[in-house]
């Protein structure tokens, strides 16, 4: 049954990545502790439940800036960062670029 917390876990921030991106709101909706959920997603998939969840948002906020015209900000309010500055940090500490070289880097073919 823990495996099954993983695999739940996934499925749920398909479904809710725009609206929750604490691992606790999933642990919340699975009715299990972060404790638990953790180490099932640890098992599962070799790291933290934090890291997936990280790794899930920062492809969501890719996915905005390629195939949409939204600005960073309309994107961070839409994944209820309280500022675009949030998003903007958050996106440099998971990528080690900023989104405007991500987005040069992309439309020079050269993207990570």
């Amino acid at each position: 049954p823990e495996n099954n917390y993983a695999y739940e876990f996934k499925k749920l921030m398909e479904l809710h990545i725009n609206e929750k991106q604490r691992v606790s709101e999933y642990a919340s909706i699975l009715d299990v502790s972060r404790i638990t959920l953790n180490k099932a997603v640890q098992a599962q998939f070799g790291i933290t439940a934090t890291h997936l969840l990280k790794q899930r948002l920062l492809f969501e906020i890719k996915n905005f800036l390629l195939h949409t015209q939204l600005t960073v900000a309309e994107i961070a309010h839409l994944l209820h960062f309280s500022e675009p500055n949030h998003l903007m940090r958050f996106f440099k500490t998971q990528t080690g670029q900023t989104i405007t070289a991500f987005l040069a880097n992309y439309q020079n073919g050269s993207i990570k």
